[in-house]
């Protein structure tokens, strides 16, 4: 009992965001009795081996039908837990015994928050700059169409003006001419 007890204490203070582990059965009439807890004897949370554990949850003892370990939570006057549970079985495979684990469940809501938070980010970011690109995009095409429109209209004017215009380079070559300037 001592060392089982000294075992759980460990692993207790081994994860300071768990706040009881304890070890339990079921009785003759199939309510859960506590063996070992974690809590120091002293401690007004203490369970003695033997009590009766009047305020587990139902599916604590889903553990004893055959269950893989349990995942759940649930309320009781010590506050409001994350706990799992897991059959510890003798040779034979049939479960004698659980072990559970309560962790407070703010913490594990603030943890799954976080991890919901990171992907959240990441997607608003993702889609942040696709809009940017769709949005510079947009702009490089209007400026092509409002050049593109310049340059027509400006052909336009150039090829029917009643002058001859020409066009050259700075060293003084020709590019271009009117129709004005061909006759």
């Amino acid at each position: 009992y001592r060392r089982l007890k000294e075992q759980l204490s460990m692993m207790r203070e081994a994860n300071p965001k768990c706040r009881f582990i304890y070890v339990f059965r079921m009785n003759g009439d199939g309510r859960p009795i506590l063996l070992v807890d974690s809590e120091p004897e002293n401690s007004k949370d203490y369970s003695p081996p033997g009590q009766i554990w009047e305020e587990a949850p139902p599916y604590a003892k889903k553990v004893f039908g055959g269950a893989t370990p349990l995942i759940a939570e649930y309320k009781d006057r010590w506050g409001e837990w994350m706990s799992a549970f897991i059959p510890i079985r003798d040779g034979n495979g049939r479960t004698f015994a659980a072990m559970g684990m309560d962790v407070d469940l703010a913490h594990m809501k603030s943890i799954v928050a976080y991890a919901r938070l990171v992907p959240i980010l990441i997607t608003l970011f993702v889609i942040i700059i696709e809009i940017s690109f769709v949005f510079i995009y947009q702009r490089s095409f209007e400026f092509h169409l409002r050049q593109m429109k310049s340059q027509s209209m400006l052909g336009a004017v150039f090829n029917s003006s009643d002058e001859a215009l020409l066009v050259n380079d700075v060293a003084g070559r020709i590019l271009s001419v009117n129709s004005m300037a061909v006759e």
